[in-house]
């Protein structure tokens, strides 16, 4: 015998295909929040400076080029963002590492240099062919000053490119190794660019860290320009809705008067007569604002308008007295 099921039972079959089951609600997928993550740059973010950073080694290559008249090449080999805490195993015992204030931001940018290139950089600023040290060793005070003109041109060509965001780099202090690894939190998120630095006889890198929330300048940037793109869009679009506007236009004879007592004996068939000739321009109206000067015209069986001259923006707009 064929069994016929009830209102509940095929309801209870319905939910079950669905997944469901009486007393249930949808389940909802939740997320630890991450507080740490404001502070991280987006992928838009990293590639925005990125471009910056390669921008800056382009102009650091022919202003110190120049200057050494040497072959002087700097090229960006390595962009990532990481914590500062997985950066600071990267940095040697033997380095030079200096910090710089970031205006803008409130923050700062920390750059790190091998010692190997610094001192060909330092005969070559004494004259000399820029050749290596044959035993490394930590710079004197007499040569940290000497370097002072090459961090100059480091500044001088990281303002420039990060100029139009409202960001300008000065020069801090040099620090030394046992101060580096209290520069910044350990959990800080950082943008770190590996540069190479090539000279005639020699190869050296050096590091820029950067402060993740950097990527916020650029940023409001982007949003800067987005609202400025839209509202010409809109603007645009403004237009073309008010030039497919209707107003109405009226060709009125301005200047023309006429007595109370006359305008009351008027009745219908009379003619009216004004002083003024038939071939004398009238005031093309539109919206109640006189744009031209016009003759009275006809085309086939409808009346025109032969338009002569246009008036000018400034000139007052003054109401006809009456029409014809």
């Amino acid at each position: 015998m064929e069994k016929i099921l009830n209102q509940d039972e095929i309801d209870a079959l319905f939910r079950a295909a669905r997944g469901k089951t009486p007393g249930t609600t949808p389940s909802r997928q939740v997320l630890p929040l991450n507080f740490r993550a404001a502070s991280q740059a987006s992928d838009a973010d990293i590639r925005s400076v990125t471009t910056l950073q390669e921008n800056f080694a382009r102009h650091l290559s022919n202003s110190l080029g120049a200057y050494l008249r040497v072959i002087f090449d700097v090229a960006l080999v390595s962009a990532e963002q990481l914590t500062y805490g997985e950066f600071l195993p990267r940095i040697p015992e033997l380095t030079y590492v200096a910090t710089f204030n970031v205006t803008g931001i409130d923050a700062r940018a920390i750059a790190q240099v091998e010692i190997a290139i610094i001192f060909p950089i330092i005969d070559l600023l004494l004259g000399g062919r820029g050749r290596p040290e044959a035993n490394l060793r930590d710079i004197s005070e007499i040569e940290e000053h000497i370097l002072e003109t090459i961090i100059d041109f480091f500044i001088r060509e990281a303002s420039l490119v990060w100029e139009p965001f409202g960001v300008e780099f000065t020069f801090g202090q040099r620090q030394p190794q046992s101060e580096v690894v209290r520069l910044m939190g350990p959990r800080e998120r950082v943008l770190a660019f590996g540069f190479e630095i090539r000279l005639p006889e020699m190869r050296g890198a050096f590091n820029v860290v950067l402060p993740a929330v950097i990527g916020n300048v650029l940023r409001k940037q982007r949003g800067a320009h987005q609202k400025k793109t839209d509202k010409s869009r809109s603007s645009v679009r403004l237009r073309e809705l008010v030039l497919d506007c209707s107003f109405p236009v009226e060709m009125q004879v301005p200047g023309l008067s006429i007595t109370t007592r006359r305008l009351l004996d008027l009745r219908p068939g009379d003619v009216l007569q004004f002083r003024r000739e038939v071939n004398h321009p009238v005031s093309v109206v539109a919206a109640g604002i006189p744009l031209f000067a016009a003759q009275l015209g006809r085309k086939n069986t409808a009346r025109a308008a032969y338009l002569q001259e246009r008036f000018s923006a400034a000139a007052p707009t003054r109401k006809p007295e009456a029409q014809p």
